[in-house]
């Protein structure tokens, strides 16, 4: 099934032969064609699957309450997992829309530079105080009771002293202080895993010679 990150302009007709089992599924795959221009999807649906079926009999009213139709999703708020890869983007918020802000520095832009917020963590004006209670109230563990609770504070009053501290070592060819973060701030939920890398066989490389590399 393809769904997830596919963004081509010629990929612009699809063939659903039965419904797919989830309906978030079924919009993401869908989704794929009309891009940039007019796309078409042709829904083949199963005539001997009830659910099909009845996708059949309801189709106008089925797209028209698509949205509302999602499965809910089974998420664990206190992932472990969630927190490490959360936390910087976080930590780089309340630096330039805070921090940065409320500095009155004449160019608030300068917090992006990390030699210069190197300097204000050691000069003392720039301290984890000023990002901890922001970061418990964001992820709501300021009075943390449960376990996941108590971990999440654990974790970010441990993460942003490591961040500090980071800022605070060489950097060598690193300009700004979203670099220096391990891992870097998400810039897309296509950042929570690592990109996979695609070789091409030989079909493959004869088909994008064909269509001219793209």
């Amino acid at each position: 099934m393809v769904s997830h990150g596919v963004d081509v302009d010629r990929f612009n007709a699809m063939i659903f032969y039965g419904m797919p089992r989830q309906n978030a599924e079924y919009i993401q795959a869908s989704s794929r064609v009309g891009r940039s221009h007019v796309g078409i999807v042709f829904a083949c649906l199963h005539p001997v699957r009830e659910r099909d079926r009845s996708h059949y009999a309801y189709f106008i009213k089925f797209h028209k309450f698509l949205g509302q139709l999602v499965e809910p999703v089974a998420i664990n708020r206190w992932s472990k997992f969630s927190v490490n890869r959360t936390l910087p983007g976080l930590f780089m918020a309340v630096l330039l829309q805070l921090v940065a802000n409320r500095s009155r520095e004449s160019n608030p832009n300068r917090y992006y530079m990390v030699d210069f917020v190197r300097g204000k963590v050691s000069d003392g004006s720039l301290r984890s105080e000023h990002f901890i209670p922001i970061l418990e109230d964001a992820y709501d563990v300021q009075n943390p009771t449960t376990p996941g609770e108590i971990a999440f504070r654990d974790e970010i009053y441990l993460r942003v002293r490591q961040y500090l501290d980071w800022i605070l070592s060489p950097t060598a060819g690193l300009n700004f202080v979203s670099d220096v973060l391990i891992p870097k701030p998400m810039r897309s939920l296509r950042d929570v895993d690592e990109a996979i890398p695609i070789e091409l066989d030989s079909l493959g490389s004869q088909w994008t010679a064909r269509t001219g590399g793209r």
